[in-house]
């Protein structure tokens, strides 16, 4: 994206002042675990102790008022659900999912599809093209090691106690079956009620065990009404909620989310996904120190390199008042051309790009 382009800069979609997902435990490998309960983070980032360590983000305001402090151990209490309504009424709008790869080093957006097209950069156009889309498991563009590509599941919520009525919280997985429970739900409320805003519901999660999992349990979000609530009760609920705003154009300004989503759905130039999306530490370490490793090694090549260019060009410049044996030979050119065909497709970008994408993409 070109930062002189105004359009380029149009809304992608309502404004997310905060951010959901399953909370993560040390396993006893080192390796995060699931667990079955709701982190709330804000947009900002904690500080970062030492130089170098990948930094966490900081807990929403919004968490401390759902959970609260165990007066006994003085930790905060875990979310195992969390209240929410939805703002809009159609399940599209509140719900997304679309595969998207990255490049694991720059962190730019490569690829976007929804399983049947994609719209992907090549190295031959500016512009992104249109592709099939065969989902990461099928796709040869997903399977080259520098392409991280997955699904990313996106529902907006919002959150009880938030004082502003359009705040959106978002909550972000990689879960199939996240996806497909939520898109399930949302759609027979939607079939129930005729819509959706409004309705007292529920964030909660469901375990579930199968043979990809090794048959160890993993859990998956689902939509629930609240505690406490029938299907009758929830529409008088729902009736009063929405009789609260009577007057207030709901209905066009959906319209008008829907116009910024759909113009924004395969947009490359999206770097909000690279900023909230989860990447284990483990593997950004690793990304890490093998870009490292291959800046190291290219690093003398290309100093060796460029004294080799800077030679040949001092003696090309006062070749003419030098005796014959010191021209330089065609061997020498040769060498320099072969050196540049060796070294730069092996050149990397700077370490600061990969810091800042490791600054910002990682919660933990």
């Amino acid at each position: 994206m070109k930062i002189h382009e105004i359009a380029a800069l149009a809304p992608i979609g309502p404004h997310i002042d905060g951010l959901i997902r399953f909370s993560h435990a040390a396993a006893s490998n080192d390796a995060p675990g699931q667990q079955a309960e709701f982190e709330i983070l804000s947009r900002v980032h904690a500080e970062v102790p030492i130089p170098g360590e990948v930094p966490k983000m900081m807990t929403h305001p919004l968490s401390d008022k759902l959970t609260g402090v165990d007066s006994e151990t003085g930790s905060r209490r875990l979310l195992s659900e969390i209240p929410i309504r939805l703002m809009f009424d159609k399940p599209e709008n509140n719900l997304s999912g679309s595969y998207k790869a990255f490049d694991r080093c720059t962190g730019q957006l490569l690829c976007c599809g929804n399983g049947e097209t994609a719209a992907q950069r090549t190295e031959s156009s500016e512009a992104p093209v249109s592709v099939k889309c065969a989902g990461p498991e099928n796709c040869a563009f997903a399977a080259i090691p520098e392409n991280s590509c997955q699904l990313h599941v996106r529902l907006k919520v919002q959150i009880e106690g938030n004082d502003d009525p359009l705040a959106l919280t978002e909550f972000q997985s990689s879960g199939i079956n996240s996806y497909r429970t939520l898109s399930a739900k949302l759609k027979m409320l939607q079939a129930l009620y005729g819509g959706l805003r409004g309705l007292p519901l529920r964030l909660t999660s469901w375990a579930k065990s199968s043979k990809g999992s090794g048959y160890q349990p993993f859990y998956c979000a689902n939509i629930e009404l609240i505690e406490g609530v029938d299907l009758v009760t929830a529409k008088a609920q729902a009736k009063v909620y929405r009789d609260k705003y009577e007057g207030i154009n709901f209905a066009e300004m959906e319209t008008v989310v829907e116009a910024m989503q759909a113009s924004s759905q395969f947009a490359l130039d999206d770097s909000e996904s690279v900023v909230t999306c989860w990447i284990p530490a483990t593997e950004i370490m690793s990304q890490r120190s093998a870009a490292n490793a291959r800046a190291s090694r290219t690093g003398s090549v290309t100093g060796a390199f460029a004294n080799a260019v800077v030679s040949v060009v001092n003696r090309a410049r006062d070749q003419a008042t030098k005796p014959p044996e010191a021209a330089i030979t065609p061997e020498e050119v040769a060498r320099t051309i072969q050196a540049t065909s060796e070294v730069l497709p092996t050149l990397v970008a700077p370490n600061s790009q990969d810091l800042t994408l490791q600054t910002e993409c990682v919660f933990l």
